[in-house]
């Protein structure tokens, strides 16, 4: 009879634990994928300053690059960030530039071709990464 009681209990209490710990997940993934997006914003607006090269971002199906990059792990291939995969599991919900395309292109002074929103989601957790057309400082909202 104990032994069915503490069972009962651990089942309860796992119940209750499930929900906010995957949502604790979910939040901390969120908000990883957009400080690292920031992150990789800023760092195409500084390539294209201290190169003298515009510099491209494009964000699309699922995924961002920054074109013309190598990847730092293996310089065969283009930096590109998978959002649907770890340690993300994160969907593109939206790109919405002022221009109408998937990608913003920074000047050699590290001015955007355009400002707008990349929307991204883990389960209910919802991020709004906005790039400024004055400035091109991309910040989380």
């Amino acid at each position: 009879m104990e032994l069915v009681a503490i069972i009962a209990i651990i089942a309860i209490l796992a119940a209750i634990i499930a929900p906010r710990f995957a949502r604790s997940i979910a939040v901390q993934r969120a908000d990883a994928i957009a400080r690292r997006m920031v992150f990789d914003l800023a760092l195409v607006r500084q390539r294209a300053r201290s190169t003298g090269v515009s510099q491209a971002f494009r964000a699309w199906l699922g995924r961002y690059a920054i074109l013309g990059m190598p990847d730092p792990d293996d310089s065969s291939t283009g930096y590109v960030v998978r959002l649907d995969r770890d340690p993300y599991n994160a969907t593109l919900v939206s790109v919405s530039f002022d221009n109408g395309d998937d990608t913003v292109m920074f000047d050699p002074y590290g001015i955007p071709d355009t400002g707008g929103d990349i929307v991204i989601s883990v389960g209910d957790q919802v991020r709004t990464i906005h790039i400024d057309l004055e400035s091109g400082k991309a910040t989380i909202q």
